[in-house]
């Protein structure tokens, strides 16, 4: 399976935490195992020292979908800074998708 190159992750890696912890923490009021596992498979993913640069296409659409019930979430309910953020990065993860296509 081939994978993709996530350069910018050292740098994304604190808010991706910080999204993602946030996320257990409402994925498990609202009783989603399946999305509770998800993240703490990436918050172990982002604990790994070297940290890796290249995944799957699976682990990186896991991690937009993540991100896009933060920031729809976030969004609506007036968490704007956090949103706003958790939107940028699903972006930048959208964009490696389409450059991926490209190779």
């Amino acid at each position: 399976m081939k994978k993709i190159k996530y350069k910018d992750i050292m740098d994304d890696k604190d808010n991706l935490i910080k999204i993602i912890n946030d996320m257990i923490t409402l994925y498990k009021i609202r009783k989603h195992h399946t999305q509770i596992l998800e993240c703490e498979q990436w918050i172990l993913m982002l604990q790994r020292q070297p940290i890796q640069t290249e995944y799957t296409s699976d682990a990186l659409l896991t991690l937009k979908c993540i991100l896009n019930d933060c920031a729809n979430i976030n969004l609506c309910l007036g968490g704007f800074e956090i949103g706003n953020i958790a939107m940028n990065l699903m972006f930048k993860i959208i964009k490696l998708f389409k450059e991926n296509e490209k190779d």
